[in-house]
């Protein structure tokens, strides 16, 4: 008996068991994530995902992938039987799907549910955690033009526009030098106008690490200022108080107390006076009187 003849599409089912075996025995994901997506680290994750992918030729799997037609022939739909190229395709595609789900957390997993392909599961992705970096993007930059030297020193100053620069590099959105240049000066008090005209001078030349380090540097000579100013005002309060204390303090008296006269005791020199007139008018002629040689003391 004659075999019948193979359809032209068609191939050996030995061949495809081959090809296959040999594709699955090639196709193997081993890299194993060490930190899995959350809503905090796309990036880094995806740092680590997408060089592998890149490695194995699937990147054609995520972004607008060329899936080959289910079925070669409307007989083939009729039968069920699948394009081998569309069973070859699919067989990646699933394994790259199962392999990216290992790497979600639980969090995430749950956002991705109802992704039959490789493609829905990364178009998901990319499309939240972009809204999501834009508007951490927008509150970063607000924080960033409202930050202020106030009460700070220089390097907590300089240590949070520089941490905040970072977090918008590491959601995509970094920001140039001169910007950063421009956050530092803006956030600066009069006192640090000297620094700002040195920075400004030569604003092509110079760099953030110069720059931070004239600051810390003016921060120095600032505080020893402010410190000398604050000892001679303590000095100088100390020389007042010591003078207001020496006027305030009661001479010796040198004169007699009065409490030394005894006004109670003592002869009363009104009273005596009075009568001493009037023996004078009654008794005495003149200076020759009667009591004219009568002397008084007291």
């Amino acid at each position: 008996m004659q075999t019948p003849p193979l359809h032209p599409t068609a191939i050996p089912l030995q061949s495809f068991v081959e090809d296959h075996a040999s594709f699955r025995s090639d196709f193997v994901f081993s890299l194993k994530i060490s930190e899995k997506l959350n809503e905090k680290n796309f990036l880094v994750w995806r740092q680590q995902v997408e060089p592998y992918i890149n490695a194995n030729n699937l990147d054609d799997f995520l972004v607008a992938p060329l899936i080959p037609p289910r079925f070669l022939t409307a007989q083939d739909r009729a039968a069920g039987k699948l394009n081998p190229e569309f069973r070859q395709w699919r067989l990646k595609d699933q394994m790259l799907l199962s392999w990216l789900q290992t790497t979600l957390s639980g969090e995430i997993l749950a956002r991705v549910v109802g992704s039959s392909h490789a493609y829905e599961l990364w178009n998901k992705l990319v499309s939240y955690f972009h809204k999501q970096m834009c508007a951490k993007a927008r509150q970063l930059r607000v924080e960033l033009r409202s930050t202020l030297l106030d009460n700070r020193t220089v390097q907590e100053y300089l240590l949070r526009i520089r941490n905040l620069i970072d977090n918008l590099a590491s959601i995509g959105d970094p920001i140039p030098v001169n910007q950063h240049l421009d956050v530092i000066l803006e956030g600066l008090p009069q006192e640090f106008g000297p620094v700002i005209s040195v920075v400004e001078s030569k604003f092509d030349t110079i760099d953030i690490d110069e720059v931070e380090s004239l600051l810390i540097a003016h921060e120095t000579r600032l505080d020893k200022f402010k410190k000398k100013t604050l000892d001679d005002a303590a000095s100088l309060n100390l020389t007042h108080a010591t003078a207001s204390n020496t006027q305030s303090q009661p001479q010796p008296d040198t004169s007699i107390p009065s409490s030394s006269v005894n006004t109670t005791s003592g002869p009363d020199l009104s009273n005596f006076s009075s009568h001493f007139g009037s023996f004078r008018g009654r008794g005495g002629r003149g200076r020759g009187g009667r009591f004219a040689n009568v002397q008084c003391q007291v």
